[in-house]
């Protein structure tokens, strides 16, 4: 997460999620270039869902592979 998104440990967003965040790995990057960057480092491709017309379908994904989405 990163930039101004609320974070897990927020009432709203634990209240919303039902505490899911204790179950769900998480951190928090002010700069979404960082995260990405961290994650890149760490192996993970990235992985952004958007329909645009160069979009690929989610079925043609290796999901093998780690992703940050």
């Amino acid at each position: 997460m990163c930039g101004i998104t609320p974070l897990p440990d927020s009432q709203t967003i634990s209240k919303v999620g039902r505490d899911k965040h204790h179950d769900v790995p998480w951190y928090y990057e002010k700069q979404a270039e960082d995260a990405l960057q961290t994650l890149r480092s760490e192996g993970y491709h990235i992985c952004a869902l958007e329909l645009t017309d160069v979009s690929r379908p989610y079925h043609e994904v290796d999901f093998r592979l780690s992703y940050a989405w």
